[in-house]
């Protein structure tokens, strides 16, 4: 037996609706865009989170440090889709172009892990100031080195410096 109130009740105004209108907000209430089941739309949340969560794992390495999604973005997937949405790729990661940027489409794109791990910054423990140089004290060299598809290669060890960041910047081409 269905709950579809009375004749009188809708006449009287006791009952406003006979169910259609749950139906239909509850269906208004749902996303709209029909994607959220779809990767893309967890890389939107997850940026979202990270960004304004301040009980998120990464919000210290983001919102804490004042990365923030653009305005077009914080409140519609869809304005995200709309900007982002023609070059993903399920392998592919958002990745911002200037780390010290926020989420934005001018400083987002799809990468490879492999692009994006060359894209981050240098570590607290580089005193170099170039990302995969560092002085090595026991050989009295600089160090040059990269990571691609979690293989660490060493690019060899130089007594000057600028050697050294040249052999780094020519591995970031390949």
């Amino acid at each position: 037996k269905t709950n579809t109130p009375s004749r009188s009740s809708l006449v009287s105004g006791k009952s406003k609706s006979c169910g259609c209108l749950a139906r239909e907000r509850s269906a208004a209430s749902q996303t709209k865009h029909g994607k959220s089941k779809d990767r893309i739309y967890k890389i939107y949340i997850g940026m979202k989170k990270r960004c304004n969560n301040k009980n998120s794992n990464n919000f210290k390495n983001y919102g804490a440090k004042g990365i923030k999604l653009c305005s077009r973005w914080e409140d519609s997937f869809d304005n995200f889709f709309e900007d982002m949405g023609a070059g993903y790729k399920d392998n592919l990661t958002i990745d911002r172009i200037d780390g010290k940027k926020g989420y934005s489409k001018d400083n987002c794109r799809w990468a490879t892990m492999q692009v994006q791990n060359s894209n981050k910054g240098k570590t607290k423990a580089n005193k170099s100031g170039v990302v995969g140089v560092h002085f090595c004290k026991v050989r009295k060299k600089w160090l040059a080195k990269i990571t691609k598809n979690r293989k660490v290669s060493i690019l060899g060890s130089f007594d000057d410096f600028n050697d050294a960041v040249k052999a780094r910047r020519e591995a970031e081409k390949d």
